[in-house]
Parts: C-alpha cells; structure tokens; sequence
C-alpha cells in the first residue's frame, strides 16, 4: 500500500477516534454533496456485454474516470463532484458510443444505461437523452441548478430566496413575526426562518458543500453563499436515505462553484434610489414625497486554470474561482423627542406654570390653588384630613407643590445629585426648535454596509487524487438606531448591529481502484452578530454610580421617560453591548466500495457546534410624570413632568446586573 493509501487511512482512524471519544455529535456520511452514476451496457439485443470499458469525463473540470463492466455488464461510479459529464463505453467487436451531456446535481444517483453497436473503428454520439431517472434511492427532493442561480431575479439578491421555489416551503409565518425574507434591513440569515410541508422550523439542516452549516441557537444557517459563488443547491423533503440520518425535517445543501478550463468573468450592479423609484398610490394621495431609499450592491465574479505566464502553464490540473460582492445602503432616519431646556435643567419648569384651574379643581384638599402645569414634591406625599372639597373630613392623600414650579436646590425634595451630573454633561443635544410640538427634530442616515468576498481553488494531482480547498468572508454592519444626538454624544442611542460570517473548507478525494473511491472534507464556519452601541466603554462612576458598574456594565446607563415624550439617554431600551458567536465545525469521510452488482458506501461525519457571548446587562432607570402629578396622585388634577420627576431623582424603577456569557 503507498504512503498516500495510509495517509489518508490514518486521516479516516484521526476522525472517527476524535468522534467517538468526545461524541459532540454523531452524523452521517456526506454523500449529499456529491453524485453517483451508475448503469448497465448491453448489445442491440439487450444482452449485456460484460468486461465493457467505461470511461466517464468531464473536461470543464478536468475530471476523468475509467472502469470496467463486471459480469453482467454493471457499472458504476460513485463521490464524484457535481457537473456535466459525458459518459463513453466500448467493447471488442462493437462500436464506441458516447453519452454527452449528462448532468450530476448534488445528491444525485442516477441511472444512465448505454446500448452498443455492432461494429468496428466507428463511434456513435448520443447528444441529447431522456429524462434521467434516480432509481437507486427515495429521496424527495428539487433542483435549483445553476441556470436557475444565475437568471432567476431575487430579492437583495439572496441566493437562499430560491429555496421557495420547492411548493412545500414557505416562511410566511416567520416573515409575519420577523420581517424576515430579504428585505433591506434584515440579514440574508433572516430568510432561513422557513417551514417544510407544514413542519416546525428548525428542523431544517443546512449543508455547505457537504459541511455542517447550522446555527446551535436557533436553527437556521450560517453562511449564505453569494449568488456569483452558488453553483446549485439542493432541497430534500423526505425520504431519507441513511446520509441524511441526522434531520428531522428537511435538507438544503449549497454547493459552491469551482474554476473550469474556460476563463469566464462577471460584473453587476443593482442600483436603487427615490429618483428612480415611483410613489405609492397613498402617499401620492396625501402628497407626500418619495421615501428616500439609497441602495447600491454591486459583484464581480469569475474564475478559469489558475495559469501564470512563465511560471505555472496549465488549464486542466488547477482551477480558481473567487468572487466580491458590496453592498451600500443608505436610507433617512428621521426621530422627534423633546430635549430638556438649560432651565429644566437646572431645575426650573416655571415655563410650563399655568393659570389656575376654574371649579372644584382649582383647590386642593385643603384649600390651596392648583395651577396648570404645576409639578408636585414627590417627598411631601402623606395622609391628611381634608378641610375643603367634596373630601371634607375625611383622609386623603396630598403633595406640596414646588413653590414658582422650580426645584430648589436643597432640602426634601431637591435636585438628585445624580441628575445634576447627568444634567452638566450636556449629554442631551440643545433644542432646535422650541415651537414645534417636539423642540427637537432630526434626520440621520440608517446606512447598511456589506463586502464579502472569497476564493476556490481546485487542484488535480493526477487522475486518481484531487483537493480542493475555499476560503469565504462576509462582513457586515446592519442599521440600528443612527446616531440622532451626535456621533461623539456618549450617551446617544446609536445602535449597529454587526453581522460577520466566514466559511473555510477543504476536501479531498483518492481513488484506490475503479471500485474504491474515498472522499474526505473538514469544514468550519463562524457567525458573529450582536449590538454596538454609541455608549460602549463608558464608565458610570463618573457619574457617581458604583465602580463595579464600570466592570459588568461598561455603557452609559438608560434613562427612559415612558409615555412622555422626553429624549431617553443611553442606547435604544432594551439593547446593550452585545456579541453572539455561532461555530460549527465538521469532519467527514466517505468510502464506496463497488462488489460485482452491489454499491456499498460507508461514512462518518462529526460536528462540533459552539455558541458564545452575550449581552451586556444595561444599567437602567426609569421615570414617568406619575412622580411628580398632584396635588393627590391617586387622582391626579396636573399631569406632573417626567423630567421634573427625574431631575427630583424619584424615579419608578431601576436595575443593573452582569452576564456570565456561559457557553454551550
């Protein structure tokens, strides 16, 4: 046996001794990712001719195979990559006839029989067949082949879009629920929240050539190919055969495309803005402009023999293919808040003191004026004996009012010492315009920007071993919230949520014999995703918060205002600093061994599955008017002021914590 022969025998022992020691998760063989043909050569009688010579090829990739016919006139050749072959069989005393044309998806194992002529030195060529049939399994399934890659339209240009093309699937659900299916502020991912006949998602798996593409945590993919980059894929419903043991659902296995001996390169635009875009039947009717949209995405693709002049001449052992695709999408935010003033601030709401309130409002419980607008001490709340009112005589609940509608600075009730600092960080941008019904109004840019970009490379040793090996990135950061107060605001409610992705794997296959085939495939994809935040790195203890804050919260703290319609502080409520990786890692090997008429075929796939991260727990206060209402605030006659309230430093609930970020 030659050193290759127990190279490769010891990768197969590596595997399945690292499997089975540590049992993350025991797989089947990923013959899914490859295709089988098999069939019969017979005489013009039917007879079959036994010992036939049969050669299969495919020259756009420089592959070439030879076997024998056995006993009775069987042959079959097993792992081979997907494409378009032509199949050639020839025996003494018969003519040699060739089958063109013959094209092998991912999972395929058909049938191809081939009917000599008697005769001598002449050739027979069958171009066209009929429709090819897969009589050596049960799998159900569709074909998205590469025609359909590269002509059909899709949205935002998401190869995995096509998948809907089998009638079994839909993700309306998850569209509902998600705003999923490719729309523009969404990730190509998103369009993996699909359901099968009726079934459950996540059971679906995910297959990138022939390696373990699902995220652990909810079960859709991780790495979309680009279009440019997806040779075909395929979808399997039911039926299973034993390489598809593991899933419960369905399969949807992308494989991606390798050089050929043709050079052929690519370039594309998608091109999309307001002045090109025609307006909606109701906005027309309200005359309302155009909603501004900014969308470029852009490709270039190609690939061929990796041949340099004078150094490395060839164009049927080495093959590239790479591909780069960007995308810049730039629409308008547009948000309206009321910022506090220099004198709320600073603690004065006399602005907003009203006239008094006519009839039985105007008086409190004992006997004071009430005046609109006034803002209440939420610390000189207590039980009285009403002297006047419908309450006379009996108890009631009051609050004083802030004499001149001003918090002082000492005493019950004064300006917190925490919102004084809030309040002399000019955290909150100055009004500009103070008549409107919010004082501050703004646009900013929602911008989505993407580059992804990788390389194939195919090699042929010789005619009985080839590798291949690729490398794919897709960086890209998603719209959140823009950065509304100012891109150097720390406390603004800047949101982008990052969404980077690479894929890297290599394969190789060795013939030992026209019966013995082995193929063998490591895998490994990454998805990182979470929340970045304006506000990240801040140190609350500047502030005069707990250091320890610093340490398990390293973000300007949260400050909502709830139904008011006060500016909040801090990043969108809800989000904090976040970071999310999904790792999936796979090794596979499969054998097909040909016993006269039999197909025998072993495999063994592994898969690692992590997920890491977390979210960074936000400190949080929150405030409503309710704190500052009055002169009874458990019937209120003034609303109160939810800054009043905050600057009062009596809010209605707070909390702050940390994240362990445990992984599984």
């Amino acid at each position: 046996m030659t050193r290759l022969r127990f190279a490769l025998l010891a990768v197969l022992i590596a595997i399945m001794a690292v499997g089975l020691l540590n049992i993350p998760a025991l797989r089947a063989q990923t013959l899914s990712s490859t295709a089988a043909l098999s069939g019969t050569v017979s005489d013009p009688s039917g007879a079959r001719v036994p010992k036939a010579t049969v050669k299969l090829t495919n020259a756009q990739q420089g592959i070439s195979r030879a076997s024998s016919a056995g006993a009775a006139g069987e042959f079959s050749f097993a792992l081979l990559p997907t494409g378009t072959y032509t199949v050639e069989a020839s025996a003494s005393g018969f003519k040699t006839t060739r089958q063109t044309g013959i094209v092998l998806n991912a999972g395929d194992s058909l049938t191809e029989n081939i009917q000599l002529s008697i005769g001598t030195s002449e050739q027979v060529m069958v171009s066209e067949t009929g429709t090819q049939l897969q009589t050596e399994d049960a799998n159900v399934g569709t074909e998205i082949a590469q025609k359909q890659v590269d002509e059909l339209p899709l949205n935002f240009r998401n190869v995995l879009g096509l998948v809907l093309l089998n009638s079994s699937v839909n993700n309306q659900t998850q569209q509902q629920l998600l705003a999923a299916g490719g729309a523009e502020d969404t990730a190509d991912q998103d369009l993996s929240f699909m359901s099968f006949g009726g079934g459950f998602f996540g059971t679906t798996a995910f297959l990138l050539d022939g390696g373990w593409n699902v995220a652990g945590g909810w079960g859709g993919t991780i790495y979309v190919p680009a279009v440019d980059t997806t040779q075909e894929f395929k979808v399997t419903t039911n039926s299973f055969s034993a390489e598809y043991g593991w899933s419960t659902g369905n399969v949807v296995n992308m494989i991606t495309r390798s050089g050929t001996s043709d050079v052929h390169f690519t370039l594309s635009e998608y091109l999309r803005n307001n002045d090109l875009d025609a307006n909606t039947y109701f906005r027309n009717l309200s005359h309302l402009p155009i909603t501004p949209d900014h969308r470029n995405q852009f490709a270039a693709a190609g690939g061929g023999p990796l041949y340099i002049p004078g150094i490395y001449r060839q164009r049927a052992k080495t093959f590239f293919f790479t591909n780069y695709e960007g995308l810049r999408l730039n629409n308008a935010g547009t948000y309206g808040a009321n910022v506090p003033t220099t004198q709320q601030e600073g603690g004065d709401f006399s602005a907003q003191l009203g006239a008094q309130l006519s009839g039985a409002a105007g008086t409190d419980s004992l006997g004071r004026p009430v005046y609109a607008g006034a803002i209440y001490n939420p610390y000189t709340t207590r039980q009285v004996l009403a002297t006047s009112g419908p309450n006379a005589g009996k108890m009631v609940t009051i609050r004083d009012p802030y004499p001149g509608n001003k918090i002082p600075s000492s005493g019950a009730g004064a300006i917190d010492a925490l919102a004084a600092k809030f309040a002399a960080g000019n955290y909150w941008p100055a009004p500009k315009n103070p008549t409107s019904q919010f004082n501050y109004n703004v646009s900013g840019s929602q911008s989505t920007q993407s580059n992804e970009y990788g390389i194939r490379i195919d090699h042929h040793f010789n005619a009985n071993t080839s590798m291949y090996g690729r490398w794919s990135r897709k960086w890209e950061t998603k719209a959140g919230s823009p950065a509304y107060y100012g891109a150097d605001d720390v406390a603004g409610p800047e949101v982008y949520n990052p969404d980077n992705r690479y894929s890297i794997a290599t394969g190789a296959s060795h013939i030992f014999s026209p019966t013995f085939v082995l193929n063998g495939a490591v895998e490994f994809n990454r998805w990182t995703e979470g929340n970045d935040t304006q506000s990240f790195g801040f140190k609350s203890s500047a502030l005069g918060l707990p250091g320890i804050i610093d340490t398990y919260s390293p973000q300007f703290p949260q400050v909502g205002f709830g139904a008011s319609n006060y500016a909040p502080l801090g990043a969108t409520t809800g989000f904090g600093q976040a970071s999310f990786a999904n790792n999936a890692g796979s090794a596979s090997i499969d054998l097909n061994k040909m016993h006269k008429a039999h197909s025998l075929s072993f495999g063994y796939m592994g898969a690692v599955i992590d997920i890491y991260g977390g979210r960074i727990a936000p400190t949080q206060f929150n405030f409503s008017n309710a704190m500052t209402s009055g002169p009874d605030p458990n019937n209120a006659t003034t609303a109160g002021d939810a800054f009043a309230s905050f600057m009062s430093g009596a809010g209605t609930g707070g909390s702050t914590g940390f994240n362990a970020f445990p992984a599984s």
